[in-house]
């Protein structure tokens, strides 16, 4: 937190202090950074920094959520709810496009207005696609039938499997976290 606060102490060019907008993470699981497992106590401890300064704080979870990573959203792991969540891709079962970006009570009202000076004016090119939407229906009950069978973190690889990998020449360790298994070779 000290650096954070040196940041905002700091001017910008304005010659202001600079202030953070938003603290926007890819929660878990940093799917622009080559799918990269992040350090949910480190992000958990961010967003609280957030928090305690009155941050918006954003979850992409284009890449993590909807069960990827074994739970319907990262929330689950972090035990944080952001102020905004974004996601896609798996909403649809990947079949179709289709994007949604979620908004808590407060922040979705800071945009309401009649005039466009007081309105979000952004949207996906796929919200509200009619294909996309019915595609979303049946992936979103086809995750939650899963979830009813499974107990906790739904598991798609075989614990003793992973461990084997872990253990091949030239594979540094091996981790699986629902769907994803991530393989770090040796340099």
């Amino acid at each position: 937190e000290r650096q954070w606060d040196d940041y905002e102490r700091t001017a910008g060019p304005s010659g202001r202090p600079r202030r953070l907008a938003a603290v926007m993470i890819e929660p878990v699981l940093l799917g622009a950074g080559g799918m990269i497992f992040a350090d949910p106590l480190w992000q958990r401890a961010l967003v609280d920094a957030a928090r305690r300064r009155a941050i918006p704080v954003i979850y992409d979870e284009i890449a993590s959520g909807l069960h990827r990573c074994g739970v319907a959203s990262c929330v689950e792991i972090l035990g944080a709810p952001p102020d905004v969540a974004c996601y896609a891709k798996l909403l649809t079962g990947g079949v179709v496009p289709l994007a949604v970006t979620l908004a808590d009570g407060p922040t979705f009202d800071a945009f309401l207005g009649k005039g466009t000076g007081e309105a979000l004016l952004h949207g996906h090119s796929y919200t509200a696609h009619p294909t996309g939407c019915a595609a979303a229906l049946s992936a979103l009950d086809t995750y939650a039938a899963e979830m009813e069978e499974a107990e906790g973190i739904r598991h798609k690889f075989d614990e003793g499997r992973v461990r084997e990998l872990s253990a091949l020449p030239g594979v540094e360790y091996a981790f699986a976290l629902g769907t994803v298994l991530a393989i770090a070779m040796d340099a």
